[in-house]
């Protein structure tokens, strides 16, 4: 996994913990069920999570990036670890990092 896409990632969910009640925090271990039955975000979790991470590429990468677009394009993330994955793709499919 590339080190731009996981200071993505976790600074996004460094942001969205922020916004979440005490005791319902988003663990960043890959594993974590983000959507789906167990999952811990409900709709506007999942759109904070979003707008958060379209920032931190944008601060990150120097360039804005419409990320509903490209998760919509895919599955939806269902762990930490599918989010990675799919970060990477479109960062990849952007020419923000080498294929």
């Amino acid at each position: 996994m590339d080190d731009k896409v996981r200071n993505v990632v976790d600074g996004a969910i460094d942001r969205l913990n922020e916004l979440m009640p005490a005791g319902g925090e988003v663990s960043k271990d890959p594993a974590t069920v983000l959507l789906g039955q167990d999952g811990l975000l409900d709709s506007m979790g999942f759109i904070n999570l979003v707008v958060a991470l379209e920032e931190g590429f944008e601060k990150e990468f120097g360039r804005q990036v419409n990320l509903s677009d490209g998760l919509a394009a895919g599955a939806q993330p269902h762990t930490i670890a599918d989010l990675y994955q799919a970060l990477t793709r479109i960062a990849q499919s952007k020419k923000l990092l080498a294929v």
